[in-house]
């Protein structure tokens, strides 16, 4: 069991790394193709911070056991995280932070938090009969 929690605590760590790294690059737009290149990135924004809440639920769901608990330790976590994710890019060359993003990021917090409450709450219990 402890190896299990290093190796979700490891995974928790890069995907912060990744998220990180991914706000570093002065510009990810790709001019060309316009509105969907606003909507992609958008959707990666919801997507990175979405995969962050079911990383960030699991590990410590190991530590808290009320799934209402993990819920909100989650959301509360996943935002800060968007906050301090734009605040970052606020010193990047060519890279602003902004509300809509933080609102979105949140957005795939809260929809994270939520499928991993709902499985834990009402799912686990029937995929773990046997």
């Amino acid at each position: 069991m402890i190896k299990l929690r290093i190796v979700y605590w490891l995974i928790l760590v890069v995907w912060l790394g990744v998220i990180y790294l991914l706000s570093a690059f002065p510009s990810l737009q790709i001019e060309e193709i316009g509105l969907w290149d606003l909507v992609f990135r958008k959707l990666a924004h919801m997507t990175e911070f979405f995969i962050l809440a079911l990383i960030f639920s699991k590990v410590i769901g190991f530590s808290i056991k009320k799934n209402y608990k993990i819920l909100i330790v989650t959301i509360a976590f996943g935002i800060l995280y968007a906050i301090s994710d734009e605040v970052h890019q606020l010193f990047v060359p060519g890279r602003v932070g902004s509300t809509v993003d933080i609102i979105i990021d949140s957005l795939g917090v809260l929809i994270g938090a939520g499928v991993f409450f709902i499985y834990q709450r009402y799912l686990k219990k029937s995929v773990d009969l046997k």
